[in-house]
Formats: C-alpha cells, structure tokens, sequence
C-alpha cells in the first residue's frame, strides 16, 4: 500500500507512526534519501502489454557496479568542467522548482548513479564521434551539426532517465521530467534502460530528431535566427509587415532555470563547437522578461514592475521596427486578472493597441497538467496595430 501520502508527509507501513512534511525535509536536507530497486519492468517490442517481476540481487549488483564505474569517470573530467553537472540548481522558492526543499541542490542530484552514467557514456560517444569524422576528412560544419544533433538526442534521454521520472500505469509508459512545465519531487521513480526499445530510450530520441529534420528539409524558405534580446532588436525602423510572437506568461513557468536542465549537458558536448551560446556557466537570467520573485528578494511587487517594465520595452521595439499598416500578433495565456492587466498595461505604453482577440485550444486535452488541475487548454490570439492619434478610449 502507499506510504507516502498528502503532502509528502509519510506513514511507516510497518508500525503506522506518521511524520509530518516538515520531518521529512529535516531527514531529507540532513542525512539525505535512501532509494531501493523494487521490481523489473519486461518488455517485448512484438508484444502491446508489459512484465512485472520483483528486483533479484543480481539486478541491485548490475546498480551498485554503475556506481563504482561513475566514480572512475568523474576523476577523468571534461577539460574546464566536471564530467556530471554540478552546477547549482535554482534558488529555493524559484517558480517550476520544488526539489530543493528536498535537499537536491545541484543538477547532477536529479539522476541516479546509472543514469548519470549512461548520460556521461553517451557523451563521450558523441564527442568521439565529431573527432573521427574530423579524421575522416569531414566537412568541419557538417561535422558540427551532426554533433549537436545527437547532443539533441542526449537532452531527449536525459528527460526521460532522471529520478524524476514517474511510471504511468494507464499506458504502461514512462513519463517524462517534464510531464509538468516544471521540477517536481516523485517519489517512486522509473529508470530506463535507453536500449529498451520502448518510449523514451535513445533510439527513438534520434528518431524524433530525424522526423524533424526530414519535415524542415522540405521548407524552401530561408530563416535566418538571431540571438539575442526582444528590447533591443538589430534592425531598422518600419522594417517589417508583421511580427509574431509568443511572449513569457508571467509567472507561469521559469524558462532559463528549466532549460538549464537540457544546458548543462550541451555545455559539455558541443560547448566547444559554440562557444558563443554556452559562454556562461548557465543561461542567462538578468533580462529574461519573468515574473519571479525570487529574483527580486521575494519581493511580488517588485517582480511585477520589473515584467511590466520589461515587456512595455519590447512592445516598444515591435512597434518601432513594424510599419505603418504592420500587424502584430501576441500570443497569451494566463487564468489571472493581474497578468492580463499587467500585459494591456505594457502594450498601452509601447503605443500598440489590441484590435481583435481569437482564443485557440493550444493544449493536449490527456496532458497531465490539464488532468490533474483546472488548466487552461487555450491561448488568446492578440492582433495588435500601432496606435493613431491621442483620442481616449474604453477598452
């Protein structure tokens, strides 16, 4: 039967005493959780249902040899930076982050010894693999993309292989680390094997990778993407017809501190071949246009001035660089009243004003986010013109 129960407080199944949440995090912070291998999922690709079998020794042998093997490879490192990210995770009370309360304090903490193990394996095979087509007389840009495509497909697997990875019975599939648009604690995990053949293993990471390369070949279209920020853009007044864009939903999700997940492992296997986008020790975060706040010493209304201010800045330069009959779209979806006044607010001040709104259902209806909670399932379409005259108006 379970253990744990609302709000992570624990029942022991063998003499019923309770510990409350704030027991839990002491024994968590101090000494540390413990984790034992329970039972061995079988699969069989040519088979739709899934074997069940308790964990033998063998099995928690195989895992503590992982451990000693980890321990090898984290003595050679990678150059400047350790083999496992150490990197620091968010601070505690960062929106989309729940673990730290749990004692998790840097990233290599949300994977277990085997996971870490394999993510580490198939980043040396990655870095391996760009020097011998650079031996072989490679193109030296192909070589490049290649490699970061694969480096693609080592965040895929490491989304579906950390120790947050919840079981779900209904499919019989894993769920990935961001089942949610955030870190949460789980507290019975799934590992996978990423030669498994079933959802998540490395084979079908490439697989998803190979899909859209194959869809984006067959757009003629030239793109040209630029890095950089939406207050100050690199182009001249008037230059564009249209412009759309999708921009953070307030307090909703922390962008950058999510993708460090997927940052600190690119970091170390194509952090070399760009050096311009893996410049800092995590993404930046100063500028990014968020609600968080975390980052204002905890301070809400200091966070909400700073989004506001922020996003009447990049309003401004949308209107500045659109033409006269240009149109802008912006997209938004929020369930509170104070993010939609904050978001009018910016753009009356940047001089673009909403002319039509179009609600379109943007989210997957069996997502787990929308079935544990009342979630919002549309984003509202904003088109938007440039403002013409001083007239007052109700909106």
């Amino acid at each position: 039967r379970p253990t744990v129960k609302a709000r992570a407080s624990f029942v022991c199944p063998i003499c019923n005493t309770t510990y409350d949440t704030n027991t839990i995090r002491k024994i968590a912070n101090d000494v540390g959780f413990g984790q034992r291998m329970i039972c061995v999922i079988l699969h069989n690709p040519n088979r739709a249902k899934k074997k069940y079998r308790i964990a033998k020794e063998d099995d928690i042998a195989f895992f503590q040899n992982a451990i000693l093997n980890l321990e090898d490879k984290i003595k050679e490192g990678i150059g400047e930076y350790s083999i496992i990210p150490d990197e620091t995770l968010p601070i505690n009370g960062s929106i989309s982050f729940r673990v730290e309360k749990w004692g998790m304090c840097r990233w290599h903490e949300l994977f277990n010894s085997r996971q870490l193990l394999s993510l580490v394996t198939f980043g040396e095979c990655i870095r391996r693999a760009y020097q011998m087509m650079i031996n072989s007389n490679y193109d030296i840009e192909y070589a490049k993309y290649v490699t970061t495509y694969l480096s693609f497909a080592l965040d895929k697997l490491a989304d579906y292989n950390s120790s947050l990875c919840r079981w779900i019975p209904d499919g019989e599939i894993i769920g990935s680390t961001f089942t949610r648009q955030a870190i949460s604690m789980v507290w019975d995990y799934h590992e996978l094997c990423p030669f498994s053949g079933s959802t998540g293993d490395w084979n079908s990471a490439i697989d998803w990778i190979k899909k859209v390369v194959e869809r984006l070949r067959g757009i003629n279209i030239n793109a040209i993407p630029i890095q950089g920020t939406a207050t100050r853009i690199p182009y001249r007044d008037e230059e564009f017809d249209a412009i759309i864009t999708d921009p953070p939903y307030y307090d909703n999700v922390g962008y950058s501190d999510i993708s460090d997940f997927f940052y600190v492992w690119l970091k170390r296997n194509v952090g070399n071949l760009h050096p311009d986008l893996f410049a800092t020790p995590l993404t930046p975060k100063a500028e990014e246009i968020v609600q968080e706040p975390a980052r204002h010493n905890r301070n809400k209304d200091e966070a909400k001035k700073f989004y506001q201010l922020m996003m009447s800045k990049s309003f401004k330069e949308m209107n500045r660089v659109l033409n006269s009959s240009g149109v802008a779209t912006i997209v938004f979806a929020h369930k509170s009243t104070s993010a939609w006044e904050t978001l009018i607010n910016a753009l009356i001040n940047s001089g673009l004003v909403p002319t039509a709104s179009w609600p379109v259902h943007t989210e997957r209806k069996m997502r787990l986010r929308g079935r544990e909670s009342a979630a919002l399932a549309s984003s509202f379409f904003l088109t938007c013109r440039k403002r013409e005259g001083n007239e007052e108006a109700y909106f």
